[in-house]
């Protein structure tokens, strides 16, 4: 998966750099029943939440089938399919094939409380997180780093 992971990424530098990268990127369902369909796709652990798109950074919607297709076998041409940009939202025909990919914010209507959050540990993530990013190395593995 690392694999196609990195072959995407390149071809979306190419094709569609404004897009957010799938390596960093918050991947947002369209609905609550496609949500629950790709909820343990590819990480277990995962919870679903309501939320809000804000529009402070890139977003790109994809049709999830041409990525189903790529995890089988790489093919420039479908992934190339995967990163141009999508004008209308209702150009993907099955509502449960459309993935938003979101480079800026969310908001969470139902967040009533938040947890209190360490600041130094937050600093540390943030610094290793930018590092990472202006060295260009993986994004994988350092959000687990603040875990015991």
């Amino acid at each position: 998966m690392k694999e196609l992971e990195e072959k995407l990424e390149k071809v979306r530098q190419e094709v569609n750099p404004i897009a957010p990268s799938r390596m960093t990127c918050y991947f947002v369902s369209a609905d609550y029943e496609t949500a629950l369909q790709r909820m343990h796709d590819f990480r277990t652990g995962r919870t679903l939440h309501k939320c809000r798109v804000l529009q402070d950074g890139p977003i790109h919607v994809a049709d999830i089938r041409l990525f189903d297709k790529l995890t089988t076998r790489w093919d420039r041409n479908l992934a190339e399919q995967y990163w141009k940009p999508i004008e209308d939202f209702d150009a993907i025909d099955d509502r449960h094939s459309k993935e938003v990919l979101v480079g800026g914010s969310l908001y969470f209507p139902d967040w009533q409380s938040f947890p209190l959050l360490d600041p130094k540990l937050i600093g540390n993530l943030l610094s290793i997180r930018e590092a990472c990013l202006q060295n260009g190395w993986p994004l994988t593995g350092w959000q687990r780093g603040g875990k015991t």
